[in-house]
């Protein structure tokens, strides 16, 4: 088991990289299933998740090695910072862009099976 801030960067890394797999998958998906606008819509989708990710992982190894107090503080943050990432690129996505909520939706659940599966890997 590897609990230094360095495999953590590791791990965070692999699961936006994943990630960013799956927003191309998806957009893929999107142009062979329907078109233009839902590939472009599934691709949003899955990259809101990705950068929430990503916030999240910059934001939680902002500190480095502190102390326990500070260290939560951090997680603390980061998991706000992602859902208003969240929160105001779906508003965004929706009710600016009009893309269509399904294929944002499925983008954003194709996402986030990446990071799961991307966790999986030893």
């Amino acid at each position: 088991m590897n609990n230094s801030i360095a495999g953590g960067k590791r791990v965070a890394r692999r699961v936006v990289a994943a990630q960013l797999m799956a927003a191309l998958i998806a957009a893929l998906g999107g142009l062979l299933l329907a078109d233009r606008q839902a590939a472009t819509s599934a691709a949003v989708g899955a990259l809101i998740v990705a950068g929430g990710s990503a916030i999240f992982a910059w934001r939680l190894f902002l500190p480095g090695v502190a102390p326990v107090q500070t260290v939560l503080r951090s997680v603390y943050a980061a998991e706000v910072l992602k859902w208003v990432w969240s929160v105001v690129w779906l508003v965004v996505a929706i009710a600016l862009w009009r893309l269509p909520a399904l294929a944002l939706i499925l983008g954003m659940i194709a996402a986030q099976l990446a990071f799961f599966l991307a966790l999986v890997k030893t």
